[in-house]
């Protein structure tokens, strides 16, 4: 049941599954979200590539909004230096190791980091604080080659 998503990504295409993502976590959550996609999201064709980023995401504006208290949450995806990046920041009360080990959970976070080591790429996430605000960032990269071809 992982792999089920709420919209056919194959016959609707992956932009459109991260657009209508956004749409569902700003009603579900009361976060504005803002996507900064390029075009090369429409080059994703492995299905459990785009399947994984969208459960990623998924879960770290839920995180966003529930844990870290955020009422914006920016998603990007940009493709430099050969690699896919996809960065999640939100203006939440940020992330802090110690905090998520006290609380004992952290699933969420595993289970993305998880995913993501599946696909060949790499998990980051850290805390961060500019001009007076707070926040968490998450950060995924992999090599460019999994947008089309199954690890």
């Amino acid at each position: 049941s992982h792999d089920i998503l709420p919209i056919d990504i194959e016959e609707e295409g992956v932009a459109h599954a991260f657009r209508y993502l956004m749409q569902q976590t700003e009603k579900l959550y009361d976060v504005k979200c803002e996507l900064e996609i390029e075009d090369m999201v429409n080059e994703i064709t492995n299905l459990e590539l785009a399947t994984n980023l969208y459960h990623i995401i998924q879960e770290a504006v839920k995180n966003a909004a529930l844990h870290g208290e955020a009422d914006k949450v920016k998603i990007s995806m940009t493709k430099p230096d050969g690699v896919l990046k996809l960065q999640i920041k939100d203006n939440g009360c940020g992330y802090s190791e110690d905090n998520w080990e006290e609380n004992g959970d952290g699933y969420g976070i595993r289970i993305m980091q998880h995913r993501i080591e599946l696909l060949g790429g790499e998990f980051d996430i850290n805390g961060h604080s500019q001009n007076g605000t707070s926040g968490t960032v998450i950060t995924c990269t992999m090599p460019i080659k999994y947008l089309k071809e199954e690890k």
